[in-house]
């Protein structure tokens, strides 16, 4: 898998890269291949143009982390937790990480599947034919995140957790009520955000989930592109 994570990762960034304007409207300055700095949550390195941030100046140096999934879908996923084993701490929560920003990337590729795993396996930078790309400020999602759970701490939260789902199977959906209490998310209720702990894996990651009009609302800019890297017309 992790040959796969490596190689789908490779390739939609050398499709925005390759394909789009968006890297050159980003004003990168790098794509990062050192592995150190990869794992600090690094992946581009940019100088952000004023029109962005709504700045008066330029943003230099702002570190990037891409995050793409292989499927067009209404949410996106961040991680708080990752192998409970381990105790490692999720990359969303992790104080140790230099990102800036994030670059969400949805990407369709031709004959998709319902498994965005396969389609990361599937995917190649002839058969993308359509991307949206989001640039998110973590501060400010961040910020959004520990209003919306009325200022729980998410580190809390994990802990809490663990320890009312450490017997149940699958995956558990939780919600944080006005009072700031854990609750379990119910079927027909629709949120913003929610949080997810997948017991039926070995790692057992526990993840913010962020419904994907969220995201846009916070975006500093928002590029949709058609397989050639030409802006998308509905």
């Amino acid at each position: 898998m992790w040959v796969i994570d490596k190689n789908f990762e490779e390739t939609s960034i050398e499709y925005l890269r390759s394909k789009t304007s968006i890297f050159k409207e980003m004003g990168i300055t790098e794509i990062v291949k050192d592995r150190d700095k990869q794992l600090k949550g690094i992946d581009l390195i940019c100088n952000l143009p004023l029109i962005f941030p709504k700045s008066f100046f330029k943003l230099k140096n702002r570190k990037i982390d891409v995050k793409s999934i292989a499927k067009v879908i209404p949410t996106f996923s961040f991680e708080i937790s990752g192998n409970r084993n381990s105790g490692k701490e999720g990359w969303f929560i992790n104080q140790d990480l230099l990102t800036d920003y994030y670059l969400l990337v949805y990407h369709q590729i031709e004959n998709e599947s319902a498994s965005y795993t396969k389609n990361k396996q599937n995917m190649r930078l002839d058969n993308i034919q359509y991307t949206k790309a989001i640039l998110v400020k973590k501060k400010k999602l961040t910020e959004y995140v520990h209003r919306y759970f009325n200022g729980r701490d998410l580190t809390e939260i994990v802990k809490e957790i663990r320890d009312i789902s450490d017997d149940k199977k699958g995956i558990n959906r939780f919600i944080v009520d006005k009072e700031g209490n854990l609750a379990k998310k119910r079927k027909d209720d629709e949120k913003e955000l929610y949080i997810t702990v997948s017991n039926q894996l070995k790692e057992q990651p526990i993840n913010i989930i962020i419904k994907r009009t969220i995201l846009e609302k916070l975006a500093e800019k928002i590029w949709e592109v058609d397989g050639n890297g030409k802006p998308y017309i509905s």
